[in-house]
């Protein structure tokens, strides 16, 4: 669904949230997806619900990667 998705969004443009409804539609039938759009700037991140937890797990794994050691 991402792949057509990314194909759909590089000839419309900016109705990039239209798009990933149609793609989702295509593949899922009446089970589309509905989506809306947050722009999130550098420095930034876009952090979904209960994405922190999940970030700062990965971030502590690298960081422990980084040093030569395990997490």
């Amino acid at each position: 669904m991402l792949r057509l998705a990314a194909c759909m969004a590089t000839k419309a443009g900016p109705r990039l949230t239209a798009v990933m409804v149609e793609a989702s539609g295509a593949v899922m039938g009446p089970l589309a997806c509905h989506v809306d759009a947050e722009i999130v700037r550098d420095p930034d991140r876009y952090q979904g619900e209960g994405g922190g937890e999940m970030w700062d797990r990965i971030m502590g794994l690298l960081d422990a990667a980084e040093a030569g050691g395990t997490a």
